[in-house]
């Protein structure tokens, strides 16, 4: 059996809990230097997934992983000292582990040390490099990402301000339904920042952020609806951004004819049909 074949048996087995299995599988591999066994072996001692946890012998697979995935092992090891899990916390290693990740084209970790820069965490804060690694992860598509960016240009935090490049960014991160984008966005549109006012199109997006707020609230409270254990207050936040997207919407629409409304509403169903057709 091929090298890839036999990873993904043991990949077969770890997502089963099969722990063991995968961990008789992987380690020859893993011995062998292939990278994504390394991988699998550092989360089995991290998490404690088939062997005693130990956070020093995940590291050891960590750091012993490399090629196309050495930002992964990079980014677990950042992980592991940020969350002082199996290692020491430690705000300073975790950023520098974040940024060789980041650096190697890893998304969530330029996330993550944009982060650490806006909040001063375990580097010195700097709002100019926390835009900097937040425009990294933004151009790789992170939704995140593109919000955050969008809100730096609209403050002018980091950057200077600027409503058309808030747009921009905006825009990207909506166009992946992220509500508070869409609501940004319907803001934007509806009070001509960074372009010529356009109420029905403000109202859309606005009624996009309602849509989807609302389904990512049913399926937050349906998930802890069916747990025993998970508190409700984990639901607060889809329901106050619901809130807010509702409370925008209705400010919009007692400023538009019956007719622009229906305009927007459209629109609205456009574009998610639109995102269903491509899912």
């Amino acid at each position: 059996m091929s090298k890839p074949d036999r990873y993904r048996q043991g990949k077969d087995a770890y997502d089963k809990s099969a722990y063991a299995t995968a961990m008789e599988i992987w380690e020859p591999l893993a011995l062998e230097g292939h990278s994504d066994a390394q991988i699998g072996m550092g989360s089995i001692y991290k998490f404690g997934h088939g062997a005693p946890e130990n956070g020093v012998s995940g590291l050891s697979w960590f750091l012993l992983a490399k090629c196309e995935d050495y930002a992964k092992s990079q980014m677990n090891i950042a992980r592991m000292y940020f969350e002082g899990d199996g290692l020491p916390q430690n705000y300073r290693n975790a950023a520098k582990y974040y940024e060789i990740a980041a650096n190697h084209g890893y998304d969530l970790a330029a996330c993550e040390l944009s982060r650490m820069y806006r909040d001063g965490q375990g580097v010195p804060q700097s709002h100019k490099k926390a835009v900097k690694w937040c425009k990294t992860a933004a151009l790789k598509k992170n939704a995140w990402a593109e919000l955050q960016l969008g809100l730096a240009y609209f403050e002018g935090c980091g950057v200077t301000q600027n409503y058309e490049s808030a747009t921009k960014w905006f825009l990207r991160a909506a166009n992946q339904s992220v509500v508070d984008a869409q609501c940004a966005l319907g803001h934007m549109c509806f009070e001509g920042l960074g372009g010529p006012a356009d109420r029905v199109r403000g109202c859309m997006w606005l009624t996009i952020a309602v849509s989807q707020a609302s389904s990512e609230f049913k399926e937050i409270q349906g998930i802890i609806d069916a747990s025993d254990s998970l508190p409700q207050e984990l639901g607060d936040g889809a329901s106050q951004t619901l809130e807010t997207a509702k409370e925008m919407l209705e400010i919009v629409k007692a400023e538009l004819t019956c007719d622009q409304i229906k305009v927007a509403q459209n629109l609205a169903q456009n574009w998610e049909k639109k995102l269903v057709d491509q899912t």
